[in-house]
């Protein structure tokens, strides 16, 4: 009976896939090509996200109705009692980004406005959920620990902030995304972190690979909004119950995509533009435009994303970090734009 909640999630994916086209038209949001960034040749619907939103709504359900707590443990549980306040924090947070994303997809909403909508939303789930605030780092390579005191709250939500603009620039072609947090949720399943959870999304990834390889569907700037709030409830809920997952492999895990946020933020105020108005200027386009071909560009930005965290694996260190940051700019260097 505990496979239901899974062949839910299975169903639903080949439900919404198999008619993508007919509930596309009926939500009528696509993304149109301009020929500039937009590169693509047909209007595409981005709606992946709302089918993982869906599929995961539908999963947890599941689960509850038919008293699977195992699939809640640690995650909306506390000494086996239901947190009201963690789901209130958690789906509350979610259909918030949801319907923020969907209207930023259907309509765009500026950078300036999402940022205070994104701080908002933020600041409510901690407040909500005191399970998610981060007090302390503790770094194990270098044996130091920082306690946050008074920071707390706002490094918190800074690191929400981080994560949910770094996938927001790291998203650009098809398959980066989708890999990209393919493999973030094969770690979270490989850890034993949140593992029901984390096969949920990773079982409708995987849907959502191969149709958008086919080009047929993207993740949508909602979808970004939520896996990035997902991953972060994740990673926070995790490191202050069991500790599963270190700071050092959390930066691993994000540091190209974090490293990609602060290049072009600076890069952009440098050439005194809008640090949050988008470009052509993101590794994925350095790569493209050097050799014109997406599989090549997602392999290698793949190799070059998890790489050091792999090696972090075989041998703890403190030096893979600085190794990663060494290894991003060595790739910038190295596919430099051609077309300016």
């Amino acid at each position: 009976m505990k496979l239901l909640p899974y062949l839910a999630t299975i169903f639903v994916n080949i439900f919404f896939y198999i008619n993508i086209n007919k509930i596309s038209k009926k939500i009528n949001i696509f993304d149109i090509p301009d020929n500039k960034r937009k590169i693509h040749k047909k209007p595409i619907p981005p709606i992946g996200g709302l089918i993982i939103f869906i599929s995961l709504s539908l999963f947890l359900l599941f689960s509850f109705f038919f008293n699977f707590e195992i699939l809640f443990e640690d995650f909306f549980y506390i000494n086996n009692l239901v947190d009201v306040k963690s789901i209130v924090s958690f789906y509350f947070s979610l259909i918030l980004l949801l319907v923020l994303g969907l209207f930023d997809d259907k309509y765009g909403v500026k950078a300036n406005y999402r940022l205070i909508f994104f701080t908002i939303i933020f600041y409510l789930a901690v407040l909500l959920d005191d399970q998610l605030i981060l007090s302390s780092i503790k770094l194990n390579t270098l044996n130091f620990e920082l306690n946050l005191d008074k920071l707390k709250y706002f490094f918190t939500i800074l690191c929400f902030l981080v994560l949910i603009n770094s996938f927001n620039m790291f998203d650009g072609i098809n398959l980066q995304s989708g890999t990209f947090l393919l493999f973030v949720f094969s770690v979270f399943i490989y850890k034993g972190i949140f593992f029901e959870i984390s096969m949920c999304i990773f079982i409708s990834l995987i849907f959502f690979i191969f149709y958008n390889y086919k080009n047929n569907v993207f993740l949508g700037n909602h979808g970004i909004y939520i896996l990035s709030f997902i991953i972060s409830f994740i990673i926070l809920k995790n490191y202050n119950s069991s500790g599963q997952i270190s700071p050092e492999e959390v930066f691993l895990l994000f540091y190209m995509p974090i490293l990609e946020l602060l290049r072009l933020f600076f890069l952009r105020i440098y050439k005194n533009k809008n640090p949050f108005k988008g470009d052509l200027n993101h590794i994925h386009h350095i790569i493209i435009n050097k050799n014109n071909d997406i599989i090549t560009a997602n392999m290698l930005i793949f190799l070059l994303s998890f790489t050091p965290f792999i090696i972090f694996q075989l041998y703890e260190s403190f030096y893979i970090i600085v190794l990663s940051i060494l290894l991003y700019i060595a790739a910038i260097f190295t596919f430099k734009k051609v077309k300016k």
